[in-house]
């Protein structure tokens, strides 16, 4: 195999060094984090053995500044990691616009590891232990639109009441209630969360993000997202 020239590469890398940013906040407070670190994975063209590949890994790293503004020089990438003093560390990704990554709140330790599933019933393919599935309909969630199949829209129903949060990495608090019904997304901008509302208070999270899609032969699509109930939040902004 033809061993590839410094110019060739030095284009192919070129040709993709977009920047990509955002800002690191408090989930709490809202306010900027400085000096925060942050650690970006890609894939894309390279050298590996003196051979040019496409999958090479190039590990990114970055400071936010007083601001809390940060900005990398790749176009996003599959993981994005993020310290900073005084928080925990969280492993998230990044958002198709400028990236908001929250960081503390009240929540350190909540996962959205549950899988809420539209169908009209589960069955045997659904058990997951790793990703216990709910249905949606038990939590008085209905999704219609293109983001449940080849598209980017969703409109999400909630008999409670549903509100978007933005941002990525810790879960922020729920905002105050009253909610809307319901939720128009765009998963081409959109990044966030989805709080859901029995009319009393907020009893679940979810991820706004492209539903997962399953088909058995013979059978309808069934679509879940991933969610997580939330625990009561105590006056020391502590999950309970």
């Amino acid at each position: 195999m033809r061993r590839a020239s410094p110019a060739l590469v030095a284009a192919l890398l070129l040709a993709g060094c977009v920047r990509a940013g955002g800002i690191v906040r408090d989930a709490a407070t809202g306010r900027p984090i400085a000096n925060a670190t942050l650690q970006a994975s890609n894939y894309g063209w390279g050298l590996r053995d003196g051979q040019l590949v496409w999958d090479r890994e190039k590990i990114s790293t970055t400071t936010s500044g007083r601001d809390g503004a940060f900005s990398f020089d790749v176009d996003g990438g599959s993981n994005l990691r993020v310290r900073a003093r005084g928080y925990a560390e969280v492993r998230t990704s990044f958002c198709p616009r400028r990236t908001l990554v929250l960081l503390g709140g009240p929540y350190p330790k909540l996962a959205t590891n549950r899988r809420l599933v539209f169908a009209a019933a589960l069955d045997p393919a659904d058990a997951d232990r790793a990703f216990p599935p709910t249905l949606a309909g038990d939590l008085g969630i209905s999704a219609f639109g293109s983001g449940l199949g080849d598209g980017a829209a969703l409109r999400i129903e909630a008999t409670g009441g549903i509100r978007f949060v933005p941002g990525t990495g810790a879960i922020p608090p729920p905002p105050p209630l009253p909610y809307p019904r319901a939720i128009e997304l765009d998963f081409k901008s959109d990044c966030g969360w989805l709080f859901v509302s029995d009319g009393k208070a907020a009893v679940a999270v979810i991820e706004a993000r492209p539903p997962s899609g399953r088909q058995d032969p013979g059978r309808p699509w069934t679509w879940s997202l991933l969610y997580a109930p939330l625990p009561r939040v105590g006056r020391d902004g502590s999950g309970r």
